[in-house]
């Protein structure tokens, strides 16, 4: 009887930790996003260790840090994969480690196809695709790099990680 009074007032003072279903849900809903920023960290991280190997510069996190002219905590934000990266940010690291983050191709209907580092893709209408400005409005047209003779050879690169579909 006392162990039952006990247990039944601990239940009444004791809360359950449902933290873990607030990263579920977190996740769940910021999937495709936090996705595309792992991937980003991979690269990173890999371009890095290739510049070690073959000594070239920036070959760690705080060397890629100075180059940038930020701290090394913020870069280690960056390769956590779970920061929400600008375009401004994903530019400045793809120049700084001289390796391509994130890119566009077109294909012969005129449909671009963001890539991410080879591994996710998507293929978007063109008349659907919205590009942030950088007074943070939207525009409907980027700035593209074109190389190739022919419609099937031609590539697109942009750096446009959040370009959404109205």
């Amino acid at each position: 009887m006392k162990n039952q009074k006990f247990i039944e007032n601990l239940n009444k003072i004791a809360k359950e930790d449902t933290s873990w279903q607030d990263d579920v849900d977190f996740y769940e809903n910021n999937k495709k996003w936090l996705d595309y920023s792992a991937q980003i960290a991979i690269s990173i991280l890999s371009k890095l260790r290739a510049n070690r190997r073959e000594g070239k510069f920036p070959s760690t996190q705080k060397e890629l840090a100075e180059l940038m002219n930020v701290s090394p905590q913020q870069i280690n934000k960056y390769v956590r994969g779970t920061e929400n990266l600008t375009i401004e940010t994903i530019i400045r690291l793809s120049k700084a480690i001289g390796h391509e983050l994130v890119s566009f191709e077109v294909n012969t209907q005129e449909s671009p196809t963001l890539t991410y580092n080879n591994a996710f893709s998507t293929t978007l209408p063109c008349n659907q695709l919205i590009i942030p400005s950088n007074n943070g409005g939207f525009i409907n047209q980027a700035a593209f790099t074109v190389e190739g003779n022919t419609q099937a050879e031609t590539n697109a690169v942009g750096m446009l990680p959040y370009a959404r579909v109205s």
